[in-house]
């Protein structure tokens, strides 16, 4: 009885602040910034830059491949 009781519980108050949404600027951004744009930004060493909203949704799909590829961030040289 404890069990179904916890997993009510659970689902019931619980899962509503799991399911929070996602935005750009508060939590897609801030990762943008600390991995990308220290490379991806007009005069950077990379081909494009990541520093706008508009620069990482062009993109968004590229940038969804090669995070999770793990061909980037490239690994810092030996």
């Amino acid at each position: 009885m404890k069990f179904i009781f916890l997993y009510f519980f659970l689902f019931w108050f619980v899962s509503p602040t799991l399911a929070q949404q996602i935005n750009y600027h508060q939590h897609i951004a801030p990762i943008i910034r600390t991995h990308c744009v220290r490379c991806h930004h007009p005069a950077g060493i990379a081909p494009f830059s990541l520093e706008t909203f508009d620069d990482v949704a062009s993109r968004g799909g590229f940038v969804q491949y090669v995070t999770s590829t793990r061909y980037m961030p490239p690994f810092k040289a030996d």
